[in-house]
């Protein structure tokens, strides 16, 4: 969401350069996922938040191109340390 709001002010703004943009993971609001018809489980959600925390902590570094996607290894969730619950939407 916060790409597309950004995106949508740079267009506004004639300042939108086009082409592929890095806009980060910002710990705040870079990544994030809603549910507005209720239906993600408690269980799901600590999955979610331990990817998050994951990515905001370094643990998993998103690759940004082609060759880092290729060398990329899948982290299992039972190999991800718990999220601490301030990083919980559902918190």
């Amino acid at each position: 969401d916060t790409t597309v709001y950004k995106t949508i002010g740079e267009v506004k703004d004639g300042t939108f350069a086009g082409g592929a943009q890095n806009r980060g993971l910002e710990a705040s609001n870079g990544i994030s996922f809603d549910d507005p018809y209720g239906k993600v489980t408690p269980e799901v959600w600590a999955v979610i938040d331990k990817y998050k925390a994951a990515v905001v902590g370094g643990t998993i570094v998103v690759p940004e191109d082609e060759d880092q996607l290729a060398a990329f290894t899948p982290i299992a969730p039972d190999a991800l340390p718990e999220a601490s619950p301030v990083a919980s939407p559902t918190a």
